[in-house]
């Protein structure tokens, strides 16, 4: 996680009075209905809410074969920010494209520079989701984090 100058998180901001699991954390995300959020107590089958789907793209000249290497990093951050991640219920998928033309060549980008962008690959994407469920609302009668951190 990243510090500003004053040493503090990204997310530290949205974390405060949540206990630590070693004092009794779990205890109070299950009692605000955390621990079913991905797999709801007694539900079978899929479940259209717990899909998430995503786009890596750059204007990098990629190959084909090295955009699917970015979405598969994305996969990457997926699994830092949303756990349990890649059930077999799930419809997670992420997607990778670059408008930089030249990856038709065949030649693409060097594997150092594939290796550093599969790496902010996985970042974005693990940022991308967590910044999305802080800033979500509530709906349907399903509740935010917002409002469940309350």
């Amino acid at each position: 996680a990243e510090l500003d100058s004053d040493g503090v998180g990204e997310f530290d901001r949205y974390w405060g009075g949540l206990p630590h699991p070693d004092d009794g954390g779990l205890e109070a995300l299950l009692a605000r209905g955390l621990g079913g959020t991905k797999l709801p107590p007694g539900t079978t089958g899929t479940s259209p809410m717990n899909t998430v789907i995503g786009v890596v793209a750059t204007d990098a000249p990629v190959t084909k074969a090295q955009a699917e290497r970015l979405a598969m990093a994305a996969h990457d951050g997926l699994a830092r920010a949303v756990r349990p991640s890649h059930l077999p219920m799930d419809g997670d998928s992420f997607f990778a494209l670059s408008t930089g033309g030249g990856g038709e060549t065949g030649v693409g980008v060097p594997g150092e520079e594939l290796a550093l962008f599969a790496t902010v690959a996985a970042d974005c994407a693990e940022r991308a989701v967590v910044h999305a469920v802080l800033a979500a609302s509530s709906m349907y009668e399903v509740p935010s984090w917002t409002e469940l951190m309350e």
